[in-house]
Protein backbone atom coordinates (compact mmCIF):
# COMPACT_ATOMS: atom_id res chain seq x y z
CA UNK A 1 0.00 0.00 0.00
CA UNK A 2 1.04 3.60 -0.80
CA UNK A 3 1.25 5.82 2.38
CA UNK A 4 -0.55 8.47 0.73
CA UNK A 5 0.44 11.06 3.40
CA UNK A 6 4.15 10.44 3.17
CA UNK A 7 3.87 11.47 -0.86
CA UNK A 8 1.92 14.56 0.53
CA UNK A 9 4.52 15.19 2.69
CA UNK A 10 7.36 14.83 0.58
CA UNK A 11 5.59 17.16 -2.26
CA UNK A 12 4.88 20.06 0.77
CA UNK A 13 8.47 19.81 1.60
CA UNK A 14 9.74 20.01 -1.95
CA UNK A 15 7.33 22.97 -2.22
CA UNK A 16 8.65 24.60 1.05
CA UNK A 17 12.20 23.92 0.69
CA UNK A 18 12.48 26.26 -2.30
CA UNK A 19 12.16 28.91 -0.21
CA UNK A 20 13.52 27.86 2.75
CA UNK A 21 16.73 27.01 1.07
CA UNK A 22 18.24 30.38 1.45
CA UNK A 23 17.52 30.91 5.22
CA UNK A 24 19.51 28.05 6.34
CA UNK A 25 22.35 28.91 8.20
CA UNK A 26 25.84 28.79 6.91
CA UNK A 27 27.47 26.80 9.02
CA UNK A 28 24.96 23.98 8.30
CA UNK A 29 25.59 24.45 4.33
CA UNK A 30 29.49 24.37 5.21
CA UNK A 31 28.62 21.03 7.12
CA UNK A 32 26.60 19.50 4.61
CA UNK A 33 28.99 20.12 1.53
CA UNK A 34 31.80 18.68 3.86
CA UNK A 35 30.09 14.87 3.06
CA UNK A 36 27.49 15.52 0.41
CA UNK A 37 29.44 17.24 -2.42
CA UNK A 38 27.74 20.11 -4.20
CA UNK A 39 26.70 18.90 -7.54
CA UNK A 40 27.09 15.46 -7.12
CA UNK A 41 24.19 13.16 -7.99
CA UNK A 42 25.48 9.72 -6.58
CA UNK A 43 25.52 10.82 -2.80
CA UNK A 44 21.87 12.23 -1.84
CA UNK A 45 20.61 9.13 -4.01
CA UNK A 46 22.27 6.41 -2.10
CA UNK A 47 21.30 8.27 0.89
CA UNK A 48 17.86 8.58 0.06
CA UNK A 49 17.47 4.71 -0.99
CA UNK A 50 20.27 3.10 1.36
CA UNK A 51 18.96 4.64 4.30
CA UNK A 52 15.33 3.98 4.59
CA UNK A 53 15.62 0.50 3.45
CA UNK A 54 18.46 -0.85 5.82
CA UNK A 55 16.37 0.97 8.81
CA UNK A 56 13.33 -1.28 7.76
CA UNK A 57 15.39 -4.13 6.82
CA UNK A 58 16.56 -3.98 10.49
CA UNK A 59 13.41 -3.01 12.33
CA UNK A 60 11.67 -6.09 9.66
CA UNK A 61 14.53 -9.00 11.00
CA UNK A 62 14.18 -7.86 14.81
CA UNK A 63 10.33 -7.97 15.05
CA UNK A 64 10.40 -11.12 13.33
CA UNK A 65 12.92 -12.54 16.42
CA UNK A 66 10.54 -11.11 18.86
CA UNK A 67 7.33 -12.55 16.90
CA UNK A 68 5.80 -9.61 16.42
CA UNK A 69 2.09 -10.49 15.44
CA UNK A 70 2.11 -10.28 11.57
CA UNK A 71 -0.34 -6.89 11.60
CA UNK A 72 1.57 -5.43 14.59
CA UNK A 73 4.73 -5.98 12.73
CA UNK A 74 3.20 -3.97 9.15
CA UNK A 75 1.65 -0.93 11.24
CA UNK A 76 4.61 -0.16 12.94
CA UNK A 77 6.85 -0.88 9.79
CA UNK A 78 4.51 1.69 7.80
CA UNK A 79 5.17 4.35 10.59
CA UNK A 80 8.67 3.59 10.77
CA UNK A 81 9.08 3.68 7.03
CA UNK A 82 7.21 7.41 7.01
CA UNK A 83 9.56 8.79 9.48
CA UNK A 84 12.98 7.29 7.86
CA UNK A 85 11.71 8.43 4.38
CA UNK A 86 10.64 12.12 5.33
CA UNK A 87 14.00 12.69 7.30
CA UNK A 88 16.31 11.39 4.21
CA UNK A 89 13.91 13.58 1.82
CA UNK A 90 14.16 16.38 3.80
CA UNK A 91 17.93 16.05 4.36
CA UNK A 92 18.50 16.00 0.41
CA UNK A 93 16.67 18.45 0.03
CA UNK A 94 18.17 20.64 2.71
CA UNK A 95 21.24 19.84 2.38
CA UNK A 96 22.15 18.76 -1.12
CA UNK A 97 19.93 21.29 -2.43
CA UNK A 98 18.06 18.42 -4.48
CA UNK A 99 15.17 20.01 -5.65
CA UNK A 100 17.62 22.24 -7.93
CA UNK A 101 20.23 19.91 -8.24
CA UNK A 102 18.33 17.45 -9.87
CA UNK A 103 16.36 19.72 -12.81
CA UNK A 104 19.61 21.22 -13.49
CA UNK A 105 20.83 17.88 -15.08
CA UNK A 106 17.76 18.18 -17.44
CA UNK A 107 17.41 20.46 -21.13
CA UNK A 108 14.98 23.43 -20.88
CA UNK A 109 12.35 21.74 -22.76
CA UNK A 110 11.92 18.99 -20.41
CA UNK A 111 9.87 20.99 -17.91
CA UNK A 112 7.63 18.36 -16.80
CA UNK A 113 9.93 15.40 -16.36
CA UNK A 114 11.75 17.59 -13.97
CA UNK A 115 9.61 16.51 -10.42
CA UNK A 116 9.51 12.73 -11.74
CA UNK A 117 13.65 12.69 -11.82
CA UNK A 118 13.45 14.73 -8.25
CA UNK A 119 11.20 12.51 -6.49
CA UNK A 120 12.67 9.11 -8.71
CA UNK A 121 15.28 8.44 -5.55
CA UNK A 122 11.82 8.65 -3.23
CA UNK A 123 10.01 6.55 -5.02
CA UNK A 124 12.16 4.06 -5.40
CA UNK A 125 13.35 3.70 -1.43
CA UNK A 126 9.49 3.77 -1.04
CA UNK A 127 8.99 0.86 -2.90
CA UNK A 128 12.36 -1.13 -1.63
CA UNK A 129 11.26 -0.49 1.93
CA UNK A 130 7.71 -2.39 1.02
CA UNK A 131 9.60 -5.26 0.12
CA UNK A 132 10.75 -6.41 3.36
CA UNK A 133 7.96 -5.71 5.28
CA UNK A 134 5.97 -7.95 2.81
CA UNK A 135 8.69 -10.98 2.83
CA UNK A 136 7.33 -14.02 3.73
CA UNK A 137 9.59 -17.09 2.82
CA UNK A 138 6.86 -19.40 3.42
CA UNK A 139 3.70 -17.70 1.23
CA UNK A 140 5.74 -14.69 -0.65
CA UNK A 141 7.75 -15.56 -3.99
CA UNK A 142 10.56 -13.61 -5.77
CA UNK A 143 7.65 -13.07 -8.63
CA UNK A 144 5.41 -11.61 -6.07
CA UNK A 145 7.60 -8.87 -4.56
CA UNK A 146 8.48 -8.05 -7.80
CA UNK A 147 5.13 -7.17 -8.21
CA UNK A 148 4.67 -5.39 -5.23
CA UNK A 149 7.65 -3.15 -6.22
CA UNK A 150 6.37 -2.49 -9.59
CA UNK A 151 2.75 -1.59 -8.42
CA UNK A 152 4.52 0.60 -5.44
CA UNK A 153 6.04 2.70 -8.16
CA UNK A 154 3.20 2.80 -10.51
CA UNK A 155 0.90 4.12 -7.61
CA UNK A 156 3.42 6.80 -6.79
CA UNK A 157 3.87 7.51 -10.49
CA UNK A 158 0.04 8.24 -10.59
CA UNK A 159 0.36 10.84 -7.57
CA UNK A 160 3.08 12.54 -8.88
CA UNK A 161 1.60 12.68 -12.57
CA UNK A 162 -0.45 15.85 -11.02
CA UNK A 163 2.52 17.72 -9.82
CA UNK A 164 4.50 16.86 -12.59
CA UNK A 165 2.48 18.28 -15.16
CA UNK A 166 1.96 21.49 -13.07
CA UNK A 167 5.41 22.00 -12.12
CA UNK A 168 6.29 21.94 -16.16
CA UNK A 169 3.52 24.65 -16.64
CA UNK A 170 5.40 26.68 -13.70
CA UNK A 171 8.99 25.81 -14.56
CA UNK A 172 8.15 26.94 -18.67
CA UNK A 173 6.44 30.31 -17.43
CA UNK A 174 8.98 31.62 -15.54
CA UNK A 175 11.73 30.39 -18.17
CA UNK A 176 9.75 32.32 -20.68
CA UNK A 177 8.88 35.39 -19.31
CA UNK A 178 8.69 37.19 -22.80
CA UNK A 179 5.56 35.19 -23.57
CA UNK A 180 3.52 37.08 -20.90
CA UNK A 181 2.06 34.24 -18.92
CA UNK A 182 3.46 35.52 -15.37
CA UNK A 183 0.76 34.13 -13.53
CA UNK A 184 1.21 36.97 -10.82
CA UNK A 185 0.13 39.91 -13.21
CA UNK A 186 -3.23 37.85 -13.08
CA UNK A 187 -3.97 36.92 -10.20
CA UNK A 188 -3.14 38.16 -6.26
CA UNK A 189 -2.08 34.52 -5.56
CA UNK A 190 2.28 33.37 -6.26
CA UNK A 191 2.54 30.14 -8.18
CA UNK A 192 3.76 28.45 -5.50
CA UNK A 193 0.61 29.06 -3.97
CA UNK A 194 -1.75 28.14 -6.79
CA UNK A 195 0.14 24.79 -7.32
CA UNK A 196 -0.36 23.99 -3.27
CA UNK A 197 -4.24 25.03 -3.89
CA UNK A 198 -4.63 22.46 -7.07
CA UNK A 199 -2.89 19.76 -5.32
CA UNK A 200 -5.27 19.97 -2.00
CA UNK A 201 -8.10 19.57 -4.98
CA UNK A 202 -6.72 17.13 -7.35
CA UNK A 203 -4.76 14.55 -5.28
CA UNK A 204 -8.08 13.45 -3.75
CA UNK A 205 -9.30 12.34 -7.37
CA UNK A 206 -6.33 10.51 -7.85
CA UNK A 207 -6.94 8.54 -5.29
CA UNK A 208 -9.71 6.07 -6.20
CA UNK A 209 -7.30 5.29 -9.43
CA UNK A 210 -4.56 4.68 -6.37
CA UNK A 211 -5.60 2.79 -4.29
CA UNK A 212 -7.43 -1.03 -6.01
CA UNK A 213 -10.95 -1.16 -4.89
CA UNK A 214 -14.69 -1.53 -6.23
CA UNK A 215 -18.09 -1.21 -5.48
CA UNK A 216 -19.48 -2.68 -2.90
CA UNK A 217 -22.05 -5.04 -4.54
CA UNK A 218 -25.85 -4.36 -4.47
CA UNK A 219 -27.23 -6.18 -1.56
CA UNK A 220 -28.45 -5.70 2.21
CA UNK A 221 -24.69 -4.08 3.20
CA UNK A 222 -24.61 -1.72 0.54
CA UNK A 223 -28.61 -0.31 1.37
CA UNK A 224 -27.65 -0.52 4.89
CA UNK A 225 -24.71 1.88 4.30
CA UNK A 226 -26.49 4.00 1.43
CA UNK A 227 -29.22 4.57 4.41
CA UNK A 228 -26.98 5.70 6.98
CA UNK A 229 -25.78 8.49 4.26
CA UNK A 230 -29.08 9.29 3.27
CA UNK A 231 -29.78 10.03 6.80
CA UNK A 232 -26.71 12.15 7.73
CA UNK A 233 -27.22 14.39 4.90
CA UNK A 234 -23.77 13.73 3.28
CA UNK A 235 -23.51 12.78 -0.22
CA UNK A 236 -20.99 9.73 -0.69
CA UNK A 237 -21.72 7.84 -3.82
CA UNK A 238 -21.41 3.98 -3.21
CA UNK A 239 -18.91 3.23 -0.95
CA UNK A 240 -15.91 1.44 -1.82
CA UNK A 241 -14.00 -2.31 -0.88
CA UNK A 242 -10.78 -1.48 -0.76
CA UNK A 243 -9.05 -4.76 -2.07
CA UNK A 244 -5.37 -5.28 0.29
CA UNK A 245 -4.31 -8.12 -1.35
CA UNK A 246 -1.03 -9.04 0.62
CA UNK A 247 -1.17 -6.55 3.14
CA UNK A 248 -3.77 -7.28 6.44
CA UNK A 249 -5.03 -3.94 6.68
CA UNK A 250 -8.60 -3.44 8.93
CA UNK A 251 -9.33 0.18 8.58
CA UNK A 252 -11.81 2.37 6.77
CA UNK A 253 -11.46 5.81 5.16
CA UNK A 254 -12.78 8.78 3.40
CA UNK A 255 -10.93 10.79 0.74
CA UNK A 256 -12.34 13.95 -0.95
CA UNK A 257 -13.04 17.43 0.08
CA UNK A 258 -16.26 18.59 -2.22
CA UNK A 259 -19.36 16.16 -2.57
CA UNK A 260 -18.80 15.22 -6.04
CA UNK A 261 -14.95 13.91 -5.33
CA UNK A 262 -15.93 12.68 -2.08
CA UNK A 263 -14.85 8.69 -1.76
CA UNK A 264 -15.27 6.06 1.47
CA UNK A 265 -13.26 2.86 1.16
CA UNK A 266 -13.92 -0.18 3.98
CA UNK A 267 -10.80 -2.49 3.66
CA UNK A 268 -12.12 -6.13 2.06
CA UNK A 269 -10.66 -8.01 5.66
CA UNK A 270 -12.63 -5.19 7.48
CA UNK A 271 -15.73 -6.60 6.06
CA UNK A 272 -14.50 -9.85 6.66
CA UNK A 273 -13.84 -9.80 10.11
CA UNK A 274 -16.74 -7.25 11.81
CA UNK A 275 -20.61 -8.09 12.33
CA UNK A 276 -22.90 -5.33 10.52
CA UNK A 277 -22.97 -3.27 13.28
CA UNK A 278 -19.48 -2.95 13.47
CA UNK A 279 -19.26 -1.98 9.56
CA UNK A 280 -22.21 0.76 10.51
CA UNK A 281 -20.37 2.43 13.08
CA UNK A 282 -16.95 2.67 11.18
CA UNK A 283 -18.80 3.62 8.24
CA UNK A 284 -20.87 6.21 10.49
CA UNK A 285 -17.66 7.50 11.76
CA UNK A 286 -16.16 8.34 8.29
CA UNK A 287 -19.44 10.44 7.66
CA UNK A 288 -19.19 12.27 10.42
CA UNK A 289 -16.06 13.73 9.61
CA UNK A 290 -17.48 14.48 6.48
CA UNK A 291 -21.06 15.85 8.41
CA UNK A 292 -19.03 17.92 10.57
CA UNK A 293 -16.60 19.56 8.28
CA UNK A 294 -13.34 18.09 9.86
CA UNK A 295 -11.70 17.75 6.60
CA UNK A 296 -11.74 21.41 5.88
CA UNK A 297 -10.70 22.22 9.74
CA UNK A 298 -7.28 19.78 8.71
CA UNK A 299 -7.04 21.76 5.46
CA UNK A 300 -7.95 25.72 7.21
CA UNK A 301 -4.89 24.32 9.74
CA UNK A 302 -2.58 23.21 6.98
CA UNK A 303 -2.40 26.20 5.21
CA UNK A 304 -2.98 28.68 8.54
CA UNK A 305 0.90 27.54 9.37
CA UNK A 306 2.09 27.08 5.59
CA UNK A 307 1.13 30.65 5.24
CA UNK A 308 2.59 32.05 8.23
CA UNK A 309 5.98 30.59 7.27
CA UNK A 310 5.79 31.73 4.27
CA UNK A 311 5.20 35.00 5.86
CA UNK A 312 8.21 35.01 8.21
CA UNK A 313 10.85 33.67 5.01
CA UNK A 314 9.46 36.65 3.30
CA UNK A 315 9.43 39.27 6.10
CA UNK A 316 12.96 38.22 8.11
CA UNK A 317 16.31 38.29 7.55
CA UNK A 318 18.29 35.01 7.09
CA UNK A 319 19.72 35.26 11.25
CA UNK A 320 15.87 34.97 12.45
CA UNK A 321 14.08 33.18 9.73
CA UNK A 322 15.18 29.82 10.28
CA UNK A 323 14.63 29.29 13.92
CA UNK A 324 11.09 31.03 13.65
CA UNK A 325 10.57 28.22 10.84
CA UNK A 326 11.30 25.53 13.05
CA UNK A 327 9.14 27.11 16.08
CA UNK A 328 5.82 27.42 13.57
CA UNK A 329 6.65 23.71 12.76
CA UNK A 330 6.84 22.31 15.77
CA UNK A 331 3.76 24.44 16.89
CA UNK A 332 1.51 23.24 13.96
CA UNK A 333 2.56 19.67 14.69
CA UNK A 334 1.44 20.25 17.94
CA UNK A 335 -1.64 21.54 17.32
CA UNK A 336 -2.86 19.41 14.36
CA UNK A 337 -2.12 16.51 16.44
CA UNK A 338 -4.42 17.98 19.37
CA UNK A 339 -7.29 19.27 16.84
CA UNK A 340 -7.10 15.62 15.20
CA UNK A 341 -7.51 13.92 18.18
CA UNK A 342 -10.36 16.03 19.65
CA UNK A 343 -12.43 15.87 16.25
CA UNK A 344 -11.93 11.89 16.28
CA UNK A 345 -13.47 11.92 19.77
CA UNK A 346 -16.29 13.99 18.25
CA UNK A 347 -16.35 11.69 14.98
CA UNK A 348 -16.90 8.59 17.64
CA UNK A 349 -19.77 10.65 19.41
CA UNK A 350 -21.32 11.39 16.03
CA UNK A 351 -20.77 7.79 14.80
CA UNK A 352 -23.00 6.43 17.80
CA UNK A 353 -25.94 9.52 16.83
CA UNK A 354 -25.92 8.49 13.01
CA UNK A 355 -26.14 4.50 13.79
CA UNK A 356 -28.93 5.13 16.84
CA UNK A 357 -27.03 2.30 18.60
CA UNK A 358 -24.74 3.66 21.41
CA UNK A 359 -21.90 1.72 21.93
CA UNK A 360 -21.37 0.23 18.63
CA UNK A 361 -18.20 2.32 18.12
CA UNK A 362 -16.60 1.51 21.14
CA UNK A 363 -17.52 -2.44 20.07
CA UNK A 364 -15.55 -1.50 17.00
CA UNK A 365 -13.05 0.06 18.24
CA UNK A 366 -12.09 -3.06 20.64
CA UNK A 367 -12.43 -5.67 18.38
CA UNK A 368 -9.94 -4.01 15.92
CA UNK A 369 -7.83 -3.85 18.85
CA UNK A 370 -8.08 -7.44 19.43
CA UNK A 371 -7.97 -8.63 15.77
CA UNK A 372 -4.64 -6.55 15.20
CA UNK A 373 -3.40 -6.71 18.36
CA UNK A 374 -3.02 -3.24 19.27
CA UNK A 375 -2.58 -2.03 23.00
CA UNK A 376 -5.79 -0.68 23.83
CA UNK A 377 -3.62 2.14 25.95
CA UNK A 378 -1.75 2.96 23.27
CA UNK A 379 -2.52 6.69 21.34
CA UNK A 380 -0.60 8.17 18.62
CA UNK A 381 -0.30 11.42 17.29
CA UNK A 382 -3.43 11.75 15.46
CA UNK A 383 -5.45 8.95 17.22
CA UNK A 384 -6.31 8.83 20.74
CA UNK A 385 -5.73 5.45 22.41
CA UNK A 386 -8.84 3.39 22.82
CA UNK A 387 -9.27 3.29 26.00
CA UNK A 388 -9.79 7.10 25.89
CA UNK A 389 -11.63 6.81 22.88
CA UNK A 390 -14.58 4.79 24.97
CA UNK A 391 -14.25 6.23 27.92
CA UNK A 392 -14.76 9.77 26.40
CA UNK A 393 -17.74 7.97 24.75
CA UNK A 394 -19.21 7.21 28.04
CA UNK A 395 -18.91 10.15 29.90
CA UNK A 396 -20.25 12.08 26.99
CA UNK A 397 -23.22 9.97 26.80
CA UNK A 398 -23.56 9.79 30.30
CA UNK A 399 -22.37 13.26 32.12
CA UNK A 400 -23.99 16.57 31.06
CA UNK A 401 -21.34 18.79 32.48
CA UNK A 402 -18.79 17.05 30.25
CA UNK A 403 -20.72 17.41 27.24
CA UNK A 404 -20.88 20.85 27.49
CA UNK A 405 -17.38 21.31 28.29
CA UNK A 406 -16.52 18.98 25.69
CA UNK A 407 -18.70 21.09 22.81
CA UNK A 408 -16.96 23.90 24.06
CA UNK A 409 -13.88 23.29 23.37
CA UNK A 410 -14.61 21.97 20.16
CA UNK A 411 -15.88 25.38 19.54
CA UNK A 412 -12.97 26.84 20.66
CA UNK A 413 -10.38 24.70 18.57
CA UNK A 414 -12.65 25.79 15.32
CA UNK A 415 -12.37 29.47 16.42
CA UNK A 416 -8.85 29.07 16.90
CA UNK A 417 -8.51 27.74 13.41
CA UNK A 418 -10.21 30.30 11.85
CA UNK A 419 -8.78 33.27 14.14
CA UNK A 420 -5.33 31.86 12.79
CA UNK A 421 -6.09 31.77 9.13
CA UNK A 422 -8.08 35.24 8.95
CA UNK A 423 -4.88 36.51 10.41
CA UNK A 424 -2.08 34.86 8.26
CA UNK A 425 -4.61 35.59 5.13
CA UNK A 426 -4.72 39.52 6.67
CA UNK A 427 -0.99 39.31 7.24
CA UNK A 428 -0.20 38.46 3.78
CA UNK A 429 -2.75 40.76 2.07
CA UNK A 430 -1.19 43.49 4.07
CA UNK A 431 2.71 42.46 3.51
CA UNK A 432 2.07 41.50 -0.24
CA UNK A 433 -0.35 44.18 -1.36
CA UNK A 434 -1.52 42.42 -4.41
CA UNK A 435 -4.76 44.99 -4.75
CA UNK A 436 -3.18 47.71 -3.94
CA UNK A 437 -1.84 50.40 -6.41
CA UNK A 438 1.78 49.88 -7.59
CA UNK A 439 4.04 52.47 -8.98
CA UNK A 440 4.46 53.10 -12.60
CA UNK A 441 7.92 52.02 -12.70
CA UNK A 442 7.32 48.77 -10.69
CA UNK A 443 6.42 46.67 -13.42
CA UNK A 444 8.37 47.34 -15.45
CA UNK A 445 11.13 46.49 -13.45
CA UNK A 446 9.81 43.76 -12.30
CA UNK A 447 9.57 42.24 -16.43
CA UNK A 448 13.30 42.79 -16.37
CA UNK A 449 13.92 41.12 -13.69
CA UNK A 450 12.06 38.13 -14.21
CA UNK A 451 14.12 38.17 -17.65
CA UNK A 452 17.42 37.89 -15.58
CA UNK A 453 15.66 35.02 -13.80
CA UNK A 454 14.95 33.16 -15.96
CA UNK A 455 18.43 34.18 -18.19
CA UNK A 456 20.31 32.88 -15.22
CA UNK A 457 18.18 29.54 -14.81
CA UNK A 458 18.62 28.84 -18.79
CA UNK A 459 22.60 29.36 -17.83
CA UNK A 460 22.75 26.74 -15.12
CA UNK A 461 21.03 24.08 -17.57
CA UNK A 462 23.47 21.53 -19.54
CA UNK A 463 22.11 22.49 -22.93
CA UNK A 464 22.46 26.60 -23.52
CA UNK A 465 20.65 28.43 -26.35
CA UNK A 466 22.85 31.33 -27.10
CA UNK A 467 19.85 32.64 -29.27
CA UNK A 468 17.36 32.34 -26.56
CA UNK A 469 19.85 33.75 -24.03
CA UNK A 470 20.16 36.55 -26.22
CA UNK A 471 16.68 37.30 -26.50
CA UNK A 472 16.11 37.15 -22.86
CA UNK A 473 18.84 39.95 -22.50
CA UNK A 474 17.29 42.22 -24.86
CA UNK A 475 13.82 41.78 -23.40
CA UNK A 476 15.76 42.71 -20.34
CA UNK A 477 17.03 45.56 -21.41
CA UNK A 478 14.40 47.02 -22.91
CA UNK A 479 12.08 46.81 -19.76
CA UNK A 480 14.82 47.71 -17.47
CA UNK A 481 15.09 51.00 -19.80
CA UNK A 482 11.37 51.55 -19.46
CA UNK A 483 11.96 51.22 -15.39
CA UNK A 484 14.76 53.30 -15.01
CA UNK A 485 12.91 56.07 -17.28
CA UNK A 486 9.87 56.30 -14.83
CA UNK A 487 11.61 55.91 -12.21
CA UNK A 488 13.72 58.49 -12.77
CA UNK A 489 11.06 60.56 -13.58
CA UNK A 490 9.07 59.67 -10.27
CA UNK A 491 11.60 59.35 -7.42
CA UNK A 492 15.30 60.29 -9.05
CA UNK A 493 16.84 59.83 -5.28
CA UNK A 494 15.08 56.48 -4.52
CA UNK A 495 17.60 54.04 -3.16
CA UNK A 496 16.30 51.73 -5.90
CA UNK A 497 17.69 53.43 -9.32
CA UNK A 498 21.85 53.37 -8.65
CA UNK A 499 20.63 49.61 -8.41
CA UNK A 500 18.99 49.47 -11.89
CA UNK A 501 21.70 51.62 -13.61
CA UNK A 502 23.79 49.29 -12.35
CA UNK A 503 22.37 46.46 -13.70
CA UNK A 504 21.58 48.11 -16.98
CA UNK A 505 24.86 48.44 -17.28
CA UNK A 506 25.94 44.86 -16.88
CA UNK A 507 23.54 44.24 -19.79
CA UNK A 508 24.80 46.31 -21.62
CA UNK A 509 28.23 45.08 -21.59
CA UNK A 510 27.37 41.62 -22.18
CA UNK A 511 25.56 42.78 -25.09
CA UNK A 512 29.20 44.20 -26.12
CA UNK A 513 28.25 48.30 -25.84
CA UNK A 514 31.04 49.42 -24.15
CA UNK A 515 29.89 52.98 -24.34
CA UNK A 516 26.13 53.01 -23.03
CA UNK A 517 28.14 50.58 -20.11
CA UNK A 518 30.21 53.23 -19.01
CA UNK A 519 27.22 55.78 -19.55
CA UNK A 520 24.76 53.95 -16.94
CA UNK A 521 27.47 53.79 -14.51
CA UNK A 522 28.24 57.33 -14.36
CA UNK A 523 24.63 57.66 -14.23
CA UNK A 524 24.38 54.66 -10.95
CA UNK A 525 26.91 56.92 -8.94
CA UNK A 526 25.27 60.54 -9.43
CA UNK A 527 22.47 58.84 -7.80
CA UNK A 528 24.24 57.41 -4.95
CA UNK A 529 25.41 60.91 -4.51
CA UNK A 530 21.92 61.71 -5.08
CA UNK A 531 20.88 59.58 -1.92
CA UNK A 532 22.54 60.81 0.60
CA UNK A 533 22.54 64.68 -0.48
CA UNK A 534 20.29 66.93 1.72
Amino acid sequence: MLDLLTMIAAILMWICVGEISPQIPTFVSHWATSWLHPGELLGPVLLQLLVPFTVVLGYRWIASRRGVPGHTLLQRGLRIRRIVLLLTWLAILLLANWHQLAASRLPAQWHAVAPLLTFMPLMVASALCALPLNWDPHTRSATMLLSIFIEQLRLSLIVLLPIAVLSGIDSWIFLNPDHGLTLEGYSPVSRDWMLLIVIVFILPAFVGRMVPSRPIPPGPLRERLLCIAAGSGVRSGIPRIWMTGSQPLITAMIVGLLPFGRRFFLTDLFIMNMTNDEIDAAFAHELAHARQHHIWLFLATGCGFLLAIFLVLESHDDVIAFPLVTLLTVSGWIFFGRLSRHLEHHADIVSDELTGKPGAIAQTLAHIARISGTTMSRSGWRHPSINDRIRVLHHHREDPLFRRLFDRHRRRLARMVLLLLIITVAGWFFASGPFSTQPSWSHPIANARAHLQALQARSELPQVDADRQHQLLLGAQVWLEQGVERLRSDDPRHPDLSAAYDTLASIYARLDRPREAASCRILANAARVAEVSP
